[in-house]
């Protein structure tokens, strides 16, 4: 296994504002660029929502075990407009559903597009989403990104979430969570897993929104960077050189 090499917030912000675009293609055949949500219906916004107990398809995401659903914010005794969760939230969201101790789902994205840039390890991650469950019940979720070879083999991973009860101060809603790091030299496919765990009662509440997985390669990113630091002495250089005086002949 691969021990996945962190990246400070700040560096991930430096990476996201000075992107280089370049096109790659995932197992849904959905054209996509570095600095994009690779992850298909990561707001659960495709397809009609619930009143939570009613089961409806979840459009993307290949069911795994359980019965994970879609929930319309406002639903009773669920997450609603006002509830902790994003601010640019839709009108859904996802949940274990009813009972189903364990529900999961995932989708498969190909990167072998990018096989040159991930075997210089030079392609960082973000995975990033809203985690969160029912009021003082600990029911909760977790995504995790598996990045694998060209064999389906698990070359390394990165989790968010499990959110508990005093995460939340026992409210119900959704907290954000985030992981980053540098993508396994080898990985030509990621599989994206979200699970929700039932510890209480006979409703599966762990929820989840917004789900995101971004690829940047770094050092294009430095490069404009470098460039720019370099300019910026050369000009400094230059106008700290002491100024000629012409004088006029008479």
């Amino acid at each position: 296994m691969v021990t996945i090499k962190h990246l400070s917030k700040n560096s991930m912000i430096l990476a996201a504002v000075l992107i280089l675009v370049v096109p790659l293609h995932h197992a849904q055949a959905t054209i996509i660029e570095f600095g994009n949500n690779l992850i298909e219906n990561g707001d659960a916004e495709l397809g009609d929502g619930s009143n939570g107990y009613a089961y409806v398809d979840v459009p993307v995401w290949t069911n795994l075990e359980g019965g994970m659903t879609v929930v319309s914010y406002g639903a009773t005794l669920f997450p609603n407009s006002q509830s902790p969760g994003p601010e640019d939230r839709g009108n859904n969201f996802f949940s274990g559903g009813n009972n189903h101790v364990y529900s999961s789902a995932n989708q498969i994205i190909d990167v072998s597009g990018l096989a040159v840039e991930i075997d210089q390890g030079i392609v960082t991650f973000d995975l990033s989403g809203y985690i969160g469950g029912y009021h003082n019940h600990e029911d909760n979720a977790t995504l995790t990104a598996l990045f694998q070879d060209s064999s389906g083999d698990v070359l390394g991973s990165a989790t968010i979430g499990q959110v508990s009860v005093s995460d939340r101060d026992t409210v119900t809603g959704l907290l954000f969570q985030d992981s980053q790091g540098f993508l396994p030299t080898e990985t030509r496919q990621i599989e994206v897993v979200l699970k929700m765990n039932r510890v209480h009662g006979a409703y599966n509440d762990g929820y989840a929104d917004n789900l995101s997985l971004v690829l940047v390669p770094l050092p294009s990113t430095f490069l404009l960077l470098g460039m720019g630091i370099v300019a910026m002495r050369k000009y400094q250089r230059i106008s700290r050189r002491p100024q000629r005086t012409i004088h006029k002949q008479s």
